[in-house]
């Protein structure tokens, strides 16, 4: 097996530890003073829900429990926060995601501001917006409408829509730009997914790719870590009694007598859940460069009629 230097691996003294494998954190959190810990006026301690509702009934069987947490407030939305310069100042742990964070000092308001770190940030990095240094640094926050073809972004906030989605946050991710139409204002990304979207090109983004990517490598090694982390046991249906799930009761070892199902009916285990109409922001990954000519051919009769 392949050995990275930022994760840890233990001697196994006892049976948890055998297979755990951690990430390295004390080789990926770096502070540029003594004081390590966050902002006090950017954090906040969230209440843990436990998987109740605001009836109090739980509907989410594998949360609760876990330790306390404080959120980190991150300036994703704040478009003009990020202009024109920032700089670095530390790079730490969020236990709200998997991706690490970093606290930039912002040079036009004098105030900090936290942001998803990117692959391979540094202190005192200095980030300027919509590529306003020749070679902008990673992490550096950009509008799609300055960005270049085959560019890598991350932390993408959708402007297009009813609604206002991010996405390629998580750890590791990040999406690719494939297409730019400055004309009808929009570009085509490949997301982490495989899929294509296109999106409005006044949408914010980061250069680079979202930090901590291995990630995908950890193991937890023992049932007390999740405990930890906030999850409890998952439990068969075929375990329980038939007033809690459809598939319990019976004689000894039942199969459940029907198709797999959740504690409420529905179907579950290959049943798509996706709805089968396609959003108009999505483009079937066969057919993309069927879109970029019809795109053509509408720009060719715009510019004929005028």
């Amino acid at each position: 097996m392949q050995k990275y230097k930022d994760l840890k691996y233990f001697t196994p003294f006892t049976n948890s530890i055998r297979q755990r494998i951690q990430v390295n954190f004390k080789l990926l959190v770096s502070f540029s003073n003594n004081i390590k810990k966050p902002l006090k006026y950017l954090t906040k301690n969230i209440k843990n829900q436990g998987g109740r509702n605001n009836f109090g009934r739980i509907t989410c069987f594998t949360q609760g429990g876990g330790h306390k947490k404080n959120y980190r407030y991150l300036s994703n939305k704040c478009n003009q926060k990020f202009l024109p310069y920032s700089v670095v100042n530390s790079i730490e742990y969020d236990p709200f995601r998997t991706a690490l964070i970093s606290c930039c000092f912002l040079q036009e308001t004098g105030s900090f501001a936290y942001i998803i770190a990117p692959q391979n940030l540094k202190l005192g990095m200095f980030l300027a917006s919509n590529y306003g240094l020749r070679r902008p640094n990673i992490g550096s926050a950009c509008f799609l409408k300055y960005t270049q073809i085959g560019d890598l972004v991350y932390n993408i906030n959708l402007n297009s829509g009813p609604f206002k989605h991010i996405i390629s946050t998580s750890a590791g991710c990040f999406s690719k730009i494939i297409k730019k139409q400055i004309t009808l204002f929009f570009a085509i990304i490949k997301l982490p997914s495989g899929s294509f979207r296109s999106i409005s090109l006044a949408s914010l983004g980061f250069l680079g790719k979202s930090s901590n990517p291995l990630k995908r490598f950890e193991i937890v090694g023992k049932a007390g870590r999740n405990r930890w982390l906030g999850k409890r046991p998952s439990v068969r249906g075929v375990a329980m009694n038939p007033v809690d799930h459809p598939h319990g009761g019976g004689e000894g070892k039942s199969s459940g007598g029907r198709p797999s199902c959740t504690p409420w009916g529905f179907p579950t285990k290959g049943q798509p859940t996706k709805k089968s109409k396609i959003s108009k922001y999505e483009i079937d990954k066969n057919h993309v460069g069927s879109f970029i000519r019809e795109l053509n051919k509408k720009k060719a009769s715009k510019t004929q009629k005028i």
